[in-house]
């Protein structure tokens, strides 16, 4: 909600897209990229080929981490 009042000046006149849509996942990898920071832990996602394949995921979002511990799996496997 915060990021979205942040923004609401900037996109003022504009159209809800996936802009705003990417937000929760922004959101959400900056908090669990804080606290891995903050206790020295190693942040994973979930990444996996089929998503890379057809760019079904969100740059410092559902991306944000250190490894992605299934990256060379397909969703169908």
């Amino acid at each position: 909600e915060e990021y979205l009042n942040a923004l609401a000046p900037i996109f003022e006149g504009t159209e809800f897209n996936v802009a705003e849509e990417n937000l929760q996942s922004r959101s959400r990898g900056d908090i669990l990229m804080a606290i891995a920071n903050k206790f020295g832990y190693m942040l994973l996602n979930t990444g996996n080929k089929s998503e890379m394949a057809v760019g079904y995921c969100t740059l410092y979002g559902d991306m944000a981490g250190g490894l992605s511990v299934i990256s060379d799996v397909y969703k169908t496997e």
